[in-house]
């Protein structure tokens, strides 16, 4: 009797480091970092504005990723660059790749943009957005670039001293934006061309906006602070 619950507890030692092993792996394999999920790109004719992401692998193993464009509605007159891990493609020649699927080394750092130039034609909002599948770890990210010729390209939401926030999300009604500090702020909501459906100001701690004439989609809020050139840029989905 005293065998057979030594070989238990022997058994169970085992199942338990093999799950122990599994569980670091899978942390692992999801360390995948990506700097930021929305980037401006402020278009300037007759000069390539680019729009950086930085994606590094933070594991010891190689990650397994894939992209895909879901959404692009830049003007296909522009000239187009987009580059990731692998090589950079323009639309001057050929189009560029839908999708694309490799390996990110350990210790890989690197940046991921897209590259617009006007050569022309009427500047206009437009957006650019990937998902990035991580196939080791099952999971999935999305980078928007968005292009509004009312922002800097260099004025990034993360560069801001404070959060403002967006709840709920999906919306189905009404959003709030969650203003900790009561700030002065202006905001406007954009389609995922970078047209601009509605517009307002924010003065109190939370301020309710109602959405009910927007049909379901994706949505972004650009939030500029009055006092400051701050700015930030939320995404939410209407249902």
């Amino acid at each position: 009797m005293k065998k057979n619950t030594i070989l238990i507890l022997k058994m169970q030692m085992v199942l338990s480091c093999i799950m122990c092993l599994l569980m670091g792996n899978l942390v692992s394999a999801q360390s995948l970092n990506i700097e930021w999920d929305t980037v401006y790109i402020m278009p300037v004719d007759g000069q390539i504005v680019n729009g950086y992401v930085t994606l590094s692998n933070q594991t010891s193993d190689s990650i397994d990723v894939e992209w895909e464009v879901i959404e692009n509605t830049i003007n296909p007159n522009w000239f187009i660059q987009f580059c990731d891990f692998a090589e950079c493609a323009t639309n001057e020649f050929e189009p560029i790749p839908n999708s694309r699927r490799g390996d990110l080394e350990p210790g890989y750092d690197d940046s991921w943009y897209v590259g617009i130039n006007p050569n022309g034609y009427p500047i206009e909002g437009g957006v650019w957005t990937i998902v990035i599948h991580n196939h080791t770890a099952q999971t999935t990210d999305t980078v928007t670039w968005l292009i509004d010729n009312q922002t800097s390209s260099n004025e990034l939401k993360e560069k801001v001293s404070y959060k403002i926030s967006l709840y709920p999300n999906p919306a189905s009604n009404l959003i709030n934006i969650k203003n900790p500090d009561a700030r002065k702020l202006n905001y406007r909501i954009l389609d995922v061309a970078g047209k601009e459906l509605q517009n307002g100001r924010v003065t109190r701690d939370h301020e309710p906006i109602t959405i009910d004439a927007l049909p379901a989609g994706m949505y972004f809020v650009a939030v500029t602070d009055e006092n400051s050139d701050n700015r930030q840029l939320l995404k939410f989905i209407k249902q």
